[in-house]
């Protein structure tokens, strides 16, 4: 394989690894949006059954994405609600998508995706020396390895949102509709680079379900 043609085979695969992790999705703040003071009243709720209540978050109103992307939680304790999500949903919906988004970042989400990127870039590195390409490994192994990542990092966030909501004295059930209002109305969710699909969505749900109703026999 000529050198053009390596070229090629690693921008095509790059392009399907992007578009499967959901790269280069922006959201966009509305300022002084007239929902801001709700949301923030919102996460003050949420803080004070959290191991750090002091610790500051940044919560904000969202434009509507083309990937409907209903709650963004981005680095740096950012937490962003889409504009049509926070008028359409009721309290006990957003109130549990608050307490997901403060759980990601208190399970230090962003952090253990960054530290396994940075570990993975070195590793292609090094083996572009013996093996010519291999050293721009990282934008097809980077996107795939966050996706993996996220199938085990969204249970973890789901279970730390549950023990937030009972501290609130809501129950679990608040989180099972909150992601079945997610789908009902073909919202997303979107943790750092990545916006969690629908069939994850799916298994979560079924998840939650199944427990209720092991709760409910015992």
């Amino acid at each position: 394989m000529n050198g053009r043609a390596v070229r090629l085979h690693w921008t095509i695969a790059a392009l399907i690894a992007s578009l499967l992790a959901g790269c280069g999705t922006t959201v966009k703040e509305l300022r002084h949006h007239p929902q801001q003071t709700h949301a923030e009243e919102m996460l003050a709720a949420v803080l004070p059954h959290t191991k750090f209540p002091n610790l500051h978050y940044w919560i904000r109103v969202a434009a509507p994405a083309k990937t409907s992307v209903g709650l963004a939680v981005l680095p740096q304790r950012h937490i962003y609600l889409s504009e049509p999500l926070i008028t359409q949903a009721d309290e006990g919906i957003l109130t549990a998508l608050v307490a997901h988004g403060v759980a990601h970042h208190r399970l230090h989400h962003d952090a253990q995706r960054n530290a396994l990127n940075l570990v993975q870039r070195a590793a292609f590195k090094a083996g572009g020396f013996f093996v010519p390409g291999l050293s721009q490994g990282h934008r097809i192994g980077g996107p795939l390895m966050e996706v993996a990542l996220s199938a085990g990092q969204e249970p973890a966030a789901d279970t730390k949102t549950v023990e937030y909501l009972k501290e609130m004295g809501r129950s679990e059930r608040d989180w099972l509709e909150a992601l079945e209002f997610l789908v009902a109305h073909g919202y997303t969710e979107q943790v750092g680079r990545i916006i969690v699909q629908r069939e994850d969505f799916a298994n979560r749900i079924a998840s939650l379900r199944e427990h209720l109703v092991l709760d409910f026999s015992q």
